[in-house]
């Protein structure tokens, strides 16, 4: 008779791995889905978004249903197709680019720009050596790291875009703070 109760313990045991299995895969939770596709940069209207119910396992880096308000009026960070999920990454509460400005990204050394920079200043952006003609650019996003180095993405028109872009690949770039 041993061998029945184990049976018995083997069947229960596999009853109860299946029930938990069933339970978790039935752990679902509604979030924002792209309804519309939505260009870089866009802002994101209410008729964009939709909802959609996606398995969950552990915390997941995508926005509920419930914050669909906070991101309506966002501007989308990249390019945004019919089905993507939402999540921090998609979206970015920078400026939106004035008409006929580029986005030029750049990694400025302490000391290269005002501690008090943000999203929304207009700055001068100078070559450090070179022709001092600056260029009046627009800071769209703005990360700063330990080592007080700031990772930039700047506005600027096109005609000027490339000068800009060029002084920060060379590591010449200097932001001044100008009227905010």
């Amino acid at each position: 008779m041993p061998w029945l109760a184990a049976a018995v313990g083997a069947a229960l045991l596999t009853a109860a791995i299946v029930l938990w299995g069933f339970g978790r895969a039935a752990d679902r939770r509604e979030v924002l889905m792209v309804a519309e596709s939505i260009g870089h940069g866009e802002t994101i209207e209410p008729s964009d978004l939709t909802t959609s119910f996606v398995a969950v396992d552990t915390s997941t880096q995508l926005y509920s249903a419930e914050q669909r308000d906070q991101i309506v009026g966002a501007l989308a960070a990249t390019d945004l197709a019919p089905g993507d999920l939402v999540g921090p990454s998609a979206v970015t509460s920078g400026e939106q680019l004035p008409e006929g400005w580029q986005d030029i990204g750049g990694l400025l050394r302490a000391g290269n720009y005002p501690s008090s920079v943000a999203v929304g200043d207009r700055m001068l952006a100078l070559p450090q050596e070179g022709d001092p003609t600056g260029v009046e650019v627009l800071v769209v996003d703005v990360s700063i790291g330990d080592d007080r180095a700031a990772l930039v993405v700047l506005a600027a028109p096109s005609t000027d875009g490339g000068r800009v872009a060029q002084w920060s690949a060379d590591e010449n770039l200097i932001l001044l703070g100008v009227d905010r």
